[in-house]
């Protein structure tokens, strides 16, 4: 059996190939990728793991066959973050977030603009509809009252005559008001 040697990840167990590389066990592989187990065990069931080998003890995998089968090998850690550039970070959240709150209130407010214009159109198109049958009615009642008046002239109140009282009857009896009635 190969020798044993420290891996990178202290306590880890490597075992170095021919040119000197690590070589690991899937468990200590996929700690250094930052991935679990299972995920390298479908990779070497897949075969994208060039260079694996079934050993006594499990599978012993190359860095380059980890690297070529797309893993991140001992990836860095990110870098600290700045903390003036978090601050301009939330700064600049907080400006965000209040242009926003103004967009969605001058979207509120032009809605309700818009929407008072409409009331306002439509009012106005109610009163001009009611003016027209109004001027419809009175063009009806002008022919009419034109008709009702034809061929009498104009009739000023001076013009006006009296009816006559009825004649007075001669006679008293049931035939007298009879022929009067007749008018003999």
């Amino acid at each position: 059996m190969p020798a044993q040697v420290n891996g990178m990840i202290g306590g880890m167990d490597t075992t170095p190939d021919h040119n000197g590389r690590p070589r690991w066990s899937a468990a200590t592989a996929a700690k250094h990728c930052g991935v679990s187990r299972t995920t390298i065990q479908r990779a070497i069931a897949a075969d994208r793991i060039p260079g694996a080998e079934r050993g006594p003890d499990g599978w012993l995998l190359p860095l380059e066959g980890l690297i070529a089968a797309g893993f991140a090998v001992d990836r860095p850690s990110p870098p600290d973050g700045d903390r003036n550039h978090a601050r301009a970070d939330a700064e600049q959240v907080r400006a965000t977030d209040q242009l926003a709150a103004r967009v969605r209130d001058l979207e509120q407010a032009l809605a309700e603009a818009r929407a008072e214009a409409e009331r306002d159109r439509a009012a106005r198109y109610a009163a001009e509809q009611v003016a027209a049958e109004r001027n419809r009615i009175i063009e009806a009642q002008d022919r009419a009252l034109a008709m009702l008046t034809a061929g009498t002239g104009t009739v000023t109140p001076g013009d006006a005559v009296a009816p006559a009282p009825p004649a007075p009857s001669r006679r008293r009896g049931l035939l007298g008001r009879v022929v009067d009635g007749l008018g003999l």
